[in-house]
């Protein structure tokens, strides 16, 4: 790049020397020559005292040469400027026009302004793309991407420049450059691979982590559920001893229900013989009540004869006293108890009447 800037060089300077005066022309000889030399910032000093000196059409030149020095010192920012003044001017030959146009873009290169490259070697190739120095924009339009790692953009224009100029001094460095891009993009891609998986071990040793902690939880899980298994086991024990309990309550149960069972039956049967018992105890009630009725009945019939035997009799006055015994018969009515008691007394009663009264009643022991 150094070696196509200083080309225009010794063009800037004979095309000053038969415009300016002998004064002029001398100070831009000791500018050219310190510029040839390697002093730059002596040689900007010439160059700037010249553009104040010279007032025309040949300004250009000095802003030139001006510029070159700063480009060679490094300052790209006030390089571009001074080439930007000498491309908008209307005096610049054609030659000069080109060499600003081309140094614009090699100064935008050198600053890695990879858009100012792409506008100004955009600019070059549509109004100079038919000189010598077009596939080297071309080329600079991919490597400034390059250089700023910008490796998408860069293939692109590469890739352009291999098919616009396949066969110049740039084209094996594209190639190796198209190389290497398609290594670093592999690199990249491993690169954020690695990454994608350190995050992913990272990931891991997070589950792993996670993995532990809930191992440990389940272990104590684990334990708390043995611990309640035995509980359920200790209960379930009791329980079953339990059952064998009410297992064995039952079996008192059912054989205390067969005997109040055969119990009831006995009560039932004596129940059914009380009842026979009591129909027949009734019976024998009504048997009596008729017996009582027939006695009471007879002593009716036997008051009935006394009467009509006293009434009958021949009235005496003698005082003879008679005994007379009589019996009677006191008949208890039968009760509707289980043993009903029938009490039959006989009662002798001796009654002294006097003897006026003796004739009246009759002798009735064989009644």
């Amino acid at each position: 790049m150094i070696r196509h800037l200083a080309t225009f060089i010794g063009i800037a300077m004979l095309c000053s020397a038969g415009s300016t005066s002998d004064l002029v022309k001398a100070q831009t000889d000791l500018a050219k020559r310190l510029f040839a030399d390697g002093r730059y910032r002596e040689s900007l000093t010439e160059y700037d005292a010249l553009t104040r000196v010279i007032d025309g059409p040949e300004l250009y030149l000095a802003e030139f040469g001006k510029a070159n020095s700063y480009f060679y010192l490094g300052d790209y920012q006030n390089a571009r400027d001074e080439y930007a003044r000498v491309y908008s001017n209307n005096y610049a030959t054609y030659e000069f026009k080109l060499r600003s146009a081309y140094n614009l873009v090699m100064t935008a290169h050198a600053m890695h302004d990879a858009p100012g490259t792409d506008t100004w070697g955009d600019i070059f190739l549509r109004y100079y793309g038919n000189t010598p120095y077009a596939h080297y924009v071309s080329f600079y339009k991919g490597n400034v991407y390059f250089e700023t790692e910008k490796y998408a953009p860069a293939r692109t224009r590469f890739l352009e420049f291999l098919r616009l100029y396949p066969a110049n001094d740039r084209t094996n460095e594209a190639n190796w450059k198209l190389m290497v891009i398609d290594y670093l993009e592999k690199r990249e891609q491993l690169l954020k691979l690695a990454e994608e998986i350190k995050i992913l071990q990272k990931q891991v040793e997070e589950k792993e982590k996670e993995v532990i902690r809930r191992e440990k939880e389940v272990e104590a899980k684990k334990k708390q559920l043995d611990e309640f298994e035995k509980q359920l086991n200790a209960r379930s024990k009791q329980l079953d001893d339990r059952e064998k309990q009410l297992n064995t309550r039952e079996a008192d149960l059912k054989a205390y229900e067969k005997k109040l069972n055969d119990q009831r039956a006995e009560l039932k049967k004596l129940e059914d013989m009380l009842n026979g018992k009591k129909t027949l105890l009734d019976e024998k009630e009504k048997a009596l009540k008729e017996a009582e009725r027939i006695l009471v009945e007879r002593e009716k019939k036997f008051q009935d004869a006394v009467s009509k035997a006293l009434s009958a009799a021949p009235t005496t006055t003698t005082t003879t006293t008679a005994t007379t015994n009589v019996q009677k018969t006191t008949v208890t009515p039968v009760t509707t108890t289980l043993k009903p008691v029938t009490n039959t007394t006989t009662t002798t009663t001796t009654t002294t009447k006097p003897a006026t009264n003796a004739a009246k009643k009759p002798i009735l022991d064989d009644w």
